[in-house]
């Protein structure tokens, strides 16, 4: 107690030592507290760091009239409305993901089915894992979807609206993909054999199409 008082203010001093101690006095360990496990990674750490940064490459999401905007450009593409629905659900990272499900406490095990590695985020699922990184890759699309830049769904497509300025047929067709990609999850998980990417990006397309014809 002495030493605590001796390095810390006193404000500090009286948090640290308010702090309950464990009657079974486990070992201590370090924990980092930015992912599920507890254990620190550059990429966890990276993403941390583009959080807490004013100026990030994806631009400030605080400015209210861009958050208008954005919205506005989710909620008015030609998509169905499924899509729609699944482009607000993975911006707002509530998608009933493994990550999402173990912290309900639905499911103790968060780990990937498709690459049996990492935890099943929304932005593993969707360009972190080796399935979308080939997808993305054999879709031709021009951007870098390389997962370390965004920090989630929303960052990304931040990033395209209002950075690279995609065009609407292009971002529709990239959150098209992203909810094939989905659909893929969920009908693997039931059982059906996992489609290939070139047949997601096929249905993506045909999905756009198919709407597109009928409304428009």
């Amino acid at each position: 107690m002495t030493l605590i008082k001796q390095i810390f203010l006193h404000a500090d001093t009286e948090t640290i030592l308010s702090i309950p101690l464990s009657r079974r006095q486990p070992p201590d360990r370090l924990i980092w507290g930015y992912t599920l496990e507890g254990n620190f990674s550059v990429n966890s750490a990276y993403k941390v760091a583009l959080s807490l940064a004013s100026d990030t490459t994806s631009g400030s999401a605080s400015n209210t009239q861009e958050q208008g905007l954005f919205w506005h450009t989710v909620w008015n593409h030609r998509i169905p409305n499924k899509v729609k629905t699944f482009t607000w659900k993975a911006c707002q990272d509530i998608l009933p993901t493994k990550v999402n499900l173990r912290c309900r406490q639905v499911l103790e095990d968060a780990t990937c089915e498709a690459c049996g590695l990492d935890p099943e985020a929304t932005d593993h699922l969707l360009w972190d894992c080796q399935q979308p990184r080939e997808t993305w890759e054999l879709s031709g699309i021009p951007f870098d979807i390389t997962g370390i830049r965004y920090r989630d769904f929303k960052d990304l497509l931040w990033y395209l609206i209002f950075t690279k300025h995609v065009d609407r047929d292009l971002l529709a067709l990239i959150v098209t993909v992203a909810w094939c990609m989905w659909f893929n999850r969920n009908k693997t998980r039931l059982g059906s054999p996992r489609q290939p990417s070139h047949e997601i990006l096929h249905k993506a397309r045909l999905i756009l199409e198919e709407f597109q014809l009928a409304h428009f």
